[in-house]
């Protein structure tokens, strides 16, 4: 069954059709570097969609967490057709 999910990329609301088994991915199957899966992990952020509920801001906000890691989680997620501060309804 797929999901409906809404996201805002630039300031325009975007809404998808998802697949539920991308979303339910662990965060350590991603192949993410060492650091970001240990801040994920004591995030309490178990699957990509704890993940994408979070916002730029909300991530960077996390101690170890900077602009390297967002990047490599940015690109991580473009390429499944994710993004951050994605909603459900």
């Amino acid at each position: 069954m797929l999901e409906k999910a809404a996201g805002y990329h630039d300031g325009l609301k975007l809404e998808r059709t998802l697949d539920p088994t991308i979303l339910s991915t662990s965060v350590d199957e991603v192949g993410w570097s060492v650091r970001t899966c240990n801040v994920f992990r004591d995030e309490n952020i178990t699957t990509l969609r704890d993940l994408v509920c979070r916002t730029e801001e909300e991530l960077l906000g996390m101690p170890n967490f900077g602009r390297k890691c967002l990047r490599e989680v940015m690109a991580t997620l473009k390429e499944r057709g994710l993004d951050l501060g994605m909603r459900w309804p």
